[in-house]
């Protein structure tokens, strides 16, 4: 990950550790899925969280949720609540 201020992008590396991420985890996604009966899950609810990298080190930035499981990994896809902090 590489980091300028509360801008950050990931990029594919041989060296698994930094002095900056390794403290707390800048975002984060979660999807809840059901299964009842089936190899591949439903997802029911997905929340999204960014932290801040600047300023308010490691304090939340954002928070999206998704009850129809359109959000994404990456935050971006169709969400039903969002709140941003500033």
């Amino acid at each position: 990950m590489t980091a300028n201020a509360d801008n950050y992008s990931f990029a594919q590396k041989d060296v698994i550790y930094s002095d900056r991420a390794s403290a707390f985890v800048p975002l984060r996604y979660t999807a809840n899925k059901l299964y009842e009966g089936a190899s591949d899950g439903v997802t029911i609810s997905e929340a999204w969280n960014e932290y801040y990298l600047n300023g308010h080190h490691g304090e939340l930035k954002s928070y999206r949720y998704s009850d129809k499981g359109s959000l994404g990994s990456n935050g971006s896809g169709a969400y039903d609540y969002a709140t941003s902090i500033q």
